[in-house]
């Protein structure tokens, strides 16, 4: 198991779609993921050779998650949360943008300018429903669906926010990612096998890409930590403040005015505690 899903439906689909990726590539299940990557260089190579990863509503999408784009690190990310910028989610809520059609109505935003056919495999990759993909610096990342601790997490959050603040789209418009200058803040709840690219992977891209706020809940630690002031490019860019709450304290989230009540958020079970990063 991971987490309290059943790797099995993994399995059965990574059986089930028999992944023809691009040459060059290679498809991995690894404890539940599926991970598409482009095969190593000739320096790899030759290592292996020689030895033989309560949010205000009118600020936020939905629950199922929305692709964020990150084209200058070649990602392409699903957070459990996307917080939207005040004023798009205003127009939003006006009428002057259909978020019921589409993530916004901004100038979709190109993605990752590369010519590796991993891209071009990952725009045509059709995703079994429950689970996501993600293109995280080059790696493709499919995921099982996540479990009832994680959607009671996300559930709390949204019921803390006051009905008449909130945009609510119903459905991603394919290949129309979020642009990042519209996001506030990004929520992640984190899971046993997504603990480094959470606390890791994710937390560069999204600090490279100038999202103000990222909020990682991670119920293995029963604590939260909220990381702002993004600095720095590329891979070496990253939050320079972050702030720790256990779960049962409230979080103040500044850029919205809200403090978010913890005390609903359960934990896992029978996952071992970590002390991650």
């Amino acid at each position: 198991m991971v987490d309290s899903r059943q790797i099995t439906d993994a399995i059965e689909v990574f059986r089930r779609l028999r992944l023809k990726v691009p040459e060059g590539c290679k498809a991995e299940l690894l404890r539940g993921d599926i991970l598409v990557s482009a095969e190593c260089d000739w320096v790899d190579d030759d290592v292996v050779t020689s030895v033989t990863d309560q949010v205000p509503y009118w600020h936020r999408h939905r629950q199922q998650r929305h692709c964020v784009s990150f084209p200058r690190s070649g990602s392409e990310t699903q957070p459990d949360l996307v917080i939207l910028a005040r004023d798009a989610a205003t127009d939003a809520s006006r009428g002057q943008a259909s978020l019921s059609a589409a993530p916004v109505s901004a100038p979709s935003v190109a993605r990752p300018l590369t010519t590796h056919p991993l891209v071009a495999f990952f725009e045509e990759l059709e995703v079994p429903e429950t689970f996501k993909a993600e293109l995280l610096r080059g790696e493709i990342v499919m995921t099982a669906g996540t479990d009832a601790v994680h959607n009671r997490i996300i559930q709390s959050v949204r019921d803390q926010v006051p009905g008449d603040r909130r945009g609510r789209p119903k459905t991603q418009v394919a290949g129309k990612p979020v642009p990042t200058e519209l996001i506030t803040m990004l929520v992640e709840v984190v899971s046993n096998n997504s603990l480094d690219r959470d606390h890791r992977v994710k937390r560069n891209i999204y600090a490279a890409g100038e999202v103000p706020t990222y909020l990682i809940i991670d119920p293995a630690a029963a604590e939260c930590r909220l990381l702002t002031d993004p600095t720095g490019t590329g891979e070496d860019a990253d939050y320079t403040v972050q702030r720790l709450t256990k779960f049962g304290d409230p979080i103040p989230l500044d850029l919205l005015g809200v403090k978010l009540d913890t005390t609903e958020f359960q934990t896992f079970t029978n996952v071992r505690p970590h002390s991650h990063p």
